[in-house]
């Protein structure tokens, strides 16, 4: 593996979604010094322990390239993150592994797909990844806690096509109370929808500072907000 100076970060992309999607945070990430990989998984057709599966087998591949006391940090965008958290829950590589962060994830389920069933059973049916999303199927998954430090940001510009149908605050897709949960090591929201979050400048700086930091903000952040 090359010499790099800020670490390595895998990224993974949401649903019906390719490597592709994950390439403005690549570039972002590596122009602030980070060696990037993004992770092809089949986040369409398959169900999240089927693309766990698969990313346990691409980490068995790059798990030996670390070099001593390395570890890979992860980012995950909408259901990336579920794969993240599963993979860390069922896989042996949690001690390679550093710090995660979370982009637009519905930890605690997608409202979204409980209607997608209702409204076509056959839709559900080929699209397995959207089923594994419903929340009674998010809560059956076996997720990593506060056993690896995690990071969630959440989006606030909701949709207004949807608003009635998500509720609450949301990111057009996914309400903000849904990615946040209680073992999160930080948390923190940007003003984007779903689909833009990840590929903004912001959010890039906010993965840096919690790779670095383990906290979204740094000292003079926080300072400045106090002034």
């Amino acid at each position: 593996m090359p010499e790099t100076g800020r670490g390595w970060i895998i990224l993974i992309h949401g649903f019906h979604r390719t490597y592709k999607d994950m390439t403005p945070l690549r570039n972002l990430l590596i122009s602030r010094g980070y060696k990037v990989s993004r992770i092809n998984l089949p986040l369409t057709f398959s169900t999240i322990e089927e693309a766990t599966s698969t990313l346990i087998d691409i980490a068995k591949k790059k798990i030996p390239k670390l070099k001593d006391g390395e570890k890979i940090h992860m980012v995950g965008h909408s259901t990336g993150g579920l794969i993240i958290r599963h993979f860390l829950a069922v896989s042996d590589f949690l001690p390679h592994v550093g710090r995660c962060v979370l982009i637009a994830t519905p930890n605690h389920g997608y409202k979204l797909a409980s209607y997608a069933e209702k409204l076509s059973k056959t839709y559900i049916s080929i699209y397995k990844t959207m089923k594994s999303l419903q929340p009674e199927q998010v809560n059956l998954l076996k997720l990593i806690g506060n056993e690896v430090e995690i990071g969630a940001i959440a989006g606030t510009k909701s949709s207004p096509l949807l608003a009635g149908v998500i509720g609450a605050i949301n990111d057009g897709r996914i309400e903000v109370d849904a990615v946040k949960y209680d073992e999160l090591t930080d948390f923190i929201t940007l003003p984007y929808r779903h689909t833009q979050i990840h590929k903004k400048d912001e959010t890039a700086e906010l993965i840096d500072n919690f790779i670095s930091t383990g906290r979204f903000l740094t000292t003079s952040d926080i300072e400045k907000e106090h002034l």
